[in-house]
């Protein structure tokens, strides 16, 4: 059944979020919460939470202070699980970094930020990267980390907070390394759409890719 889509601009009550470019916005039960970017090249690591209501959005600032367990980024990204907000990676528009941070957003007070301990191999220092949720399990995919584009892909138990590594990063392999793409889980396959990449063929990927969890493997695509 076609249904048409009712686009409107919301009315937004309280102090909202400064403008900014770079960050994450994730759907945490009934807020939108929104974690750091960049405004003129200077970074963020404020926290905004956005309550949609039938009069629009009404928004309030989580945290905003610098902290060493938190430091300003843009171009990560994020998944929401069991009343924690997790953040990996992202960058200051110099150096990448490869931290997982944590806030918990239980009952509607937030925490602290955090760096919670992890076991494996985690993915290396990068942003312009994707993640998503499946389950249990978060994935990261692909991105920058200030030298080349990558193709690896990192999966994150969060029962055990433990990584593995499902794909290691090569330039030859099909498909090619991709950053500033986005992420999503559709019927157990990882899907990757779009983004930027460096292959000869242009710097613009066009593609939709899926990779099947069960298969452990990208599939081909026509």
């Amino acid at each position: 059944m076609k249904r048409d889509l009712l686009v409107r601009e919301v009315v937004a009550q309280g102090q909202k979020p400064p403008p900014r470019a770079g960050q994450t916005t994730t759907l945490a039960g009934e807020c939108i919460v929104i974690v750091g970017g960049e405004d003129d090249d200077v970074t963020k690591n404020d926290t905004w939470a956005g309550t949609v209501t039938n009069d629009g959005v009404e928004w309030q600032q989580l945290a905003k202070v610098s902290t060493s367990a938190f430091v300003p980024r843009q171009s990560h990204d994020a998944v929401y699980y069991n009343d924690r907000l997790l953040v990996f990676g992202g960058g200051d528009m110099i150096n990448h970094l490869d931290e997982l941070c944590e806030m918990t957003l239980a009952n509607g007070a937030p925490g602290e930020w955090t760096s919670p301990k992890t076991r494996g191999p985690k993915p290396s220092a990068r942003s312009h990267h994707a993640m998503t949720l499946v389950e249990d399990v978060a994935y990261v995919y692909g991105g920058f980390d200030g030298m080349e584009y990558r193709n690896d892909l990192y999966a994150l138990d969060l029962r055990t907070m433990t990584w593995q590594c499902l794909l290691q990063n090569d330039d030859e392999r099909e498909p090619p390394p991709v950053s500033q793409h986005k992420f999503a889980n559709w019927r157990g396959q990882l899907v990757s759409l779009w983004g930027e990449g460096s292959s000869s063929e242009g710097p613009t990927v066009g593609d939709v890719q899926f990779f099947s969890l069960e298969r452990q493997k990208w599939l081909q695509t026509p």
